[in-house]
């Protein structure tokens, strides 16, 4: 089964799509900020992260950059607010396979 790790500071957020995935028979786990997530996918590595980019305590471009180095074979997926073609430019450049934005 395909381990997904999903990095979002919003409990509204984090807190409802990690069990929602359970429920549809995924193995997923919710971080709260990037440290939590580095620590986790270091401990078990994942087959699919979710990164928002605007986490409390790690740029969430550092963050691609040190996932896609720690994570390489993990796909790696911005889910963010951000509209900014320049922020779909850079998330890219540091790593990220694809970019979703979220209302």
């Amino acid at each position: 089964m395909a381990r997904i790790v999903f990095i979002e500071d919003d409990p509204t957020i984090g807190g409802g799509l990690a069990p929602t995935l359970r429920v549809l028979g995924r193995d997923s786990q919710w971080c709260g900020d990037g440290a939590a997530a580095l620590k986790n996918i270091e401990a078990s590595p994942a087959d699919l992260v979710l990164v928002d980019l605007g986490l409390p305590d790690i740029d969430g471009f550092v963050l691609c950059r040190t996932l896609r180095e720690q994570a390489t074979d993990a796909v790696l997926v911005v889910l963010t607010a951000r509209t900014g073609e320049m922020d779909v430019i850079q998330a890219l450049e540091c790593g990220a396979d694809d970019y979703l934005t979220r209302a």
